[in-house]
């Protein structure tokens, strides 16, 4: 019998080896649990949410504190002050999708203390949409409508505004069920930090299940190999208890008659 033979079971592993069964279950539980991800986080998800996300990176066509010998001009007016270019995401992040009935109050963009000059499409909207920009020139602020906002449809929208490249942007109006879009980080999926945290968990269970399975197997083949070492060390036991010839026969057979 060799060293690994006599080495103690750790608890979790002789439990795992009285019980396949559980480790088994565990182990479709887990894989059940990565299937049914999808299904279990649907509900917790709003009916309707409008979100936006302002990427962090904007680009300075004209900054007044570096002097250039280029010059802007807007409608054929010169630009004086700073030009610069930004990109915001809007997307509807609930179930159900956000029609233009649902809307309460106006969607529109705008730039703090800066007026929007110039807006395009970077990634177009899902076709369908009927996705419509329009500039409010005496305000300054870009105004968005549309025939429906579907989940997953998530356009990105360039605008020109005459600021600093710091300056808040707002994406303010009302749908039904929220008060107010809300601000995400740039990208920001569909279920933010919570769909990573969840799949990673549920890797480290189905690694773990997996540890389990191939531990308890490994056990129970040790366990066998011990099983049958401890019977053949019995035969060859019995077999040396057992006489050797016909004299020894007669010995045993004369000492267990009575005198």
């Amino acid at each position: 019998m060799n060293e690994s033979q006599n080495r103690p079971r750790h608890w979790i592993l002789q439990f795992f080896s009285n019980h396949p069964l559980l480790g088994f279950i565990g182990f479709v539980g887990s894989i059940a649990s990565i299937i049914c991800l999808a299904y279990a986080i649907w509900p917790t998800l709003p009916k309707r949410e409008l979100s936006y996300s302002v990427q962090p990176i904007r680009t300075a066509y004209v900054e007044v504190n570096r002097p250039s010998d280029i010059r802007v001009t807007y409608k054929g007016k010169p630009m004086a002050g700073d030009l610069t270019a930004a990109q915001v995401m809007i997307w509807n992040r609930g179930r159900e999708p956000i029609r233009h009935e649902d809307i309460l109050r106006p969607i529109i963009l705008a730039v703090s203390n800066a007026p929007i000059i110039e807006r395009s499409f970077s990634r177009e909207p899902l076709a369908g949409s009927d996705f419509q920009l329009d500039t409010n020139l005496s305000a300054g602020q870009l105004s968005m409508d549309w025939k429906i906002l579907e989940r997953g449809d998530t356009p990105i929208i360039q605008i020109v505004y005459a600021g600093k490249r710091d300056l808040p942007i707002l994406l303010d109006g009302r749908i039904v069920g929220q008060q107010g879009p809300k601000q995400l980080p740039w990208p920001a999926g569909p279920f933010g930090w919570f769909l990573p945290v969840v799949v990673v968990w549920s890797a480290v269970g189905l690694l773990l299940n997996l540890y389990f399975i191939v531990a308890m197997f490994r056990t129970h083949r040790r366990f066998m190999q011990l099983k049958a070492s401890m019977r053949d060390a019995g035969e060859d036991f019995a077999q040396l208890r057992k006489p050797s010839n016909d004299a020894e026969k007669r010995l045993i057979d004369s000492k267990g008659q009575p005198n």
